[in-house]
């Protein structure tokens, strides 16, 4: 069995929900690790397949994974208690169906703690199918700070299975927020870009898996409306040190036209997202699905002209 140390350097946060099928692969690939000084904090998410039993094995074969079981509550409250548990000066994450590869950690760590201005790291990486086979995907996000702000203006430029954050930063802007649950990720980068640099590395060290239940149609409009709020809102926070969402309970579009976005700019938004996640359905076997979803779009003459006009 290998021994944990107490005060492991970095924390890997993985949340499962009945993530069986790729579960094994995800703990492997940080298990695999060429940095060896780390813990890996698991939680289950009220899973009712396999995944508590899978957790449960590892946890007992290497004491540098920690199981943490809860009762169903969603994807912020378990990356929240994840990383609340953690012990490490630095917090990686990865998605139980996504995979690090065995230089991750090594080289993000080095990276780290040579840039102590900043407080995240990500990578590029490299898209795979549910059967693990690489494609010809390979995303180069911006890599500096300054193109890092800017690219976060218009769009989330990191993958967050590739992130590493230190620990006092993400505990001292609160964490994910449970407003922002479809975007929290990228409410949390915004964030931490108000404070901090970012950054991100040229080389592949993530293999991000691309699988049929990662695509729904019912949630492209919600993501894409709390994307353009917690984008909206930093515009407003820079400017006035005053965080509008502070006490917002729910996002709506009411909430996204008192932070200055206009209806055409909401209406813009909202198409983008749903022409992106049409475009990746076919890749995912999902054809026929997006002809279903453009047949329903062309019953909608307005949404077709504004298609022609983006």
């Amino acid at each position: 069995m290998r021994e944990a140390s107490p005060t492991p350097l970095v924390s890997v946060v993985m949340a499962v929900w009945n993530g069986d099928a790729y579960l094994s692969e995800a703990i492997e690939s940080i298990l695999s690790q060429t940095f060896q000084d780390f813990e890996l904090v698991v939680v289950d998410d009220g899973s009712w397949d396999g995944s508590r039993e899978i957790v449960s094995r590892y946890a007992q074969q290497d004491t540098r994974v920690r199981a943490v079981f809860a009762a169903h509550r969603g994807l912020v409250a378990s990356l929240n208690d994840g990383c609340q548990t953690a012990r490490g000066r630095y917090l990686a994450r990865l998605d139980s169906d996504d995979v690090s590869l065995p230089a991750r950690l090594e080289q993000q760590v080095r990276f780290l703690e040579s840039h102590p201005h900043v407080a995240l790291v990500g990578t590029a990486f490299q898209s795979i199918t549910a059967t693990g086979h690489r494609t010809a995907s390979i995303i180069y996000p911006p890599f500096d700070n300054a193109g890092i702000r800017q690219r976060l203006r218009v769009a989330n430029c990191f993958c967050h299975s590739t992130v590493m954050m230190r620990a006092d930063a993400f505990a001292r802007v609160g964490g994910y927020r449970g407003l922002c649950t479809e975007a929290q990720d990228y409410d949390l980068w915004l964030r931490l870009g108000d404070r901090h640099e970012l950054a991100n590395l040229p080389w592949v060290l993530v293999l991000y898996r691309i699988h049929p239940r990662q695509v729904s149609l019912t949630r492209v409009e919600r993501q894409a409306l709390v994307a353009i709020a917690a984008r909206a809102a930093t515009e407003i926070r820079r400017r006035t040190g005053v965080d509008p969402l502070a006490h917002v309970e729910v996002i709506d579009e009411a909430v996204v036209r008192s932070l200055g976005v206009s209806d055409g700019e909401l209406e813009a938004h909202i198409i983008t997202a749903y022409v992106n996640c049409l475009a990746a359905m076919p890749q995912l076997g999902l054809g026929k699905a997006a002809l279903d979803a453009l047949r329903e779009v062309a019953a909608h003459p307005s949404l077709i002209a504004q298609l022609q006009a983006m």
